[in-house]
């Protein structure tokens, strides 16, 4: 039995319909994927520990604001001592009132007292001791990274939302969590980065130094070996 031509266009219209849904359906799932990407890699870049020299660059910046923050300790008593000036001028003994050192040695008061290259060199040795291998990229090049993907994320999130709303889906899909990562699980590539060595996400598990009950965990770029070239056979 033919169609007449109402069912024709009906049947036109309805398979345009779904060619238009199929295509938004897959417009969706890649902007989706590649939001999970990003997130995914954000997530390494914050969590992957500093380098050597990160840390150390951190370190005399905390020694620096430390320093400052004693200013509040030593001042008042410098004051006290400026605004009682009595004592000093009758050559009476009265060494308390112009001490300028608080009760309790603090570790902004130590700031204060040392050259922070004294104090970096104090603990270099320390510093070197440590195991660098699972550091990630600098962080200049997280910094910039990181307002990359910021910005591609303020994109693509709402574009995701538009199509969601289109095709009259949930904005996120529910889907049944898997089983989530355990140490060691890698994912993606090896690459090479910044100071030549190659790196690999590994997911690990980490203790907070010196809280027991607190641990951190995620995806972090750890050294590997670098990948064996396999030459092809004449």
């Amino acid at each position: 039995m033919s169609m007449n031509k109402a069912d024709k266009r009906l049947l036109k219209a309805t398979n345009e319909l779904s060619r238009v849904r199929n295509e938004l359906t897959a417009e969706l799932g890649k902007v989706r994927m590649r939001i999970v990407d990003l997130k995914v890699e954000r997530q390494a870049l914050t969590s992957s520990p500093l380098s050597r020299q990160d840390l150390e660059d951190a370190l005399r910046s905390d020694l620096a604001a430390a320093a400052k923050q004693a200013h509040s300790q030593v001042a008042p008593l410098l004051e006290e001592a400026r605004t009682r000036p009595s004592a000093r001028v009758e050559q009476i003994a009265d060494p308390a009132l112009y001490l300028p050192m608080p009760s309790k040695l603090s570790p902004e008061l130590l700031a204060l007292l040392l050259p922070v290259d004294m104090l970096m060199t104090a603990i270099s040795p320390v510093l070197d001791s440590l195991d660098y291998f699972t550091a990630g990229p600098a962080l200049p090049e997280r910094q910039q990274r990181l307002a990359e993907i910021d910005g591609e994320l303020a994109t693509l999130e709402p574009e995701a939302a538009e199509l969601a709303e289109a095709l009259g889906v949930p904005a996120t899909t529910a889907k049944p969590k898997p089983p989530g990562p355990k140490p060691g699980d890698t994912k993606g590539e090896p690459y090479r980065g910044h100071d030549g060595h190659w790196y690999q996400m590994t997911f690990a598990r980490r203790q907070m130094p010196g809280d027991p009950n607190h641990t951190t965990e995620g995806f972090e770029a750890q050294r590997v070996p670098a990948p064996v070239k396999v030459k092809k056979a004449a």
